[in-house]
């Protein structure tokens, strides 16, 4: 069994993952613009579920 963080880590790649498998979505990533918000949107996520779980040990 996987700690707690790597466990909840594993899951959020995993959901990535299946976004970035989307048909939908591989053709909005050719418009740079919605891929720029994209990046930004993952990378705000990432930083908040860190600081959630840094703040819970």
């Amino acid at each position: 069994m996987d700690c707690p963080i790597c466990e909840i880590s594993r899951h959020i790649n995993n959901l990535k993952a299946h976004i970035h498998n989307n048909r939908v979505f591989k053709e909005s990533m050719k418009n740079p613009e919605f891929r720029a918000r994209r990046e930004a949107f993952e990378n705000k996520i990432d930083r908040d579920i860190m600081n959630i779980l840094l703040k819970g040990i």
